[in-house]
């Protein structure tokens, strides 16, 4: 089993919760869950509709973590009926920022460059609609509030 701190455990529920919220309300993940089927509790969920589950370790950045216990958790930390290749850590700072690294057990090959890049159009296109979509709602917001203005 993985010993934790006196310190690590009080800030636990912390770390959860803010990486909980960070991956649904500002990563946009689906389905995220909360488990706690270890003595450390962790995260699972989707970063979009198409891609598979992925479970996130939250930490703090003052936790010291050996190879050996990433090798742990990285087999101690599962689901059951879902098999993995490794794991997110979500190192979290106390003002809040929060830094997620992949971790695996071994080496995994990257993606081919044309991967790459058919991802970073799929990004860029996600981010231009988004923008259109904010720059529409601002627009309609300063009409409503002209014609506010001009009846009252």
């Amino acid at each position: 089993m993985m010993k934790q701190t006196k310190k690590a455990m009080e800030e636990e529920p912390s770390l959860v919760s803010r990486v909980y919220l960070d991956l649904c309300e500002a990563r946009g993940w689906w389905n995220v869950t909360i488990h706690n089927k270890t003595d450390q509790a962790f995260i699972s969920g989707h970063p979009n509709r198409h891609e598979p589950r992925q479970l996130v370790l939250p930490i703090s950045s003052h936790q010291m973590v050996s190879p050996m216990q990433l090798q742990q958790y990285i087999h101690t930390i599962k689901l059951e009926d879902y098999k993995t290749d490794g794991l997110t850590l979500a190192i979290c700072e106390p003002d809040t920022t929060t830094v997620y690294y992949k971790i695996s057990d071994g080496l995994v090959q990257p993606e081919s460059p044309e991967i790459t890049d058919v991802k970073k159009c799929e990004r860029y296109q996600i981010f231009q609609k988004r923008k259109a979509d904010l720059d529409r709602s601002v627009q309609l917001y300063t009409n409503r509030l002209k014609r506010k203005q001009e009846e009252g």
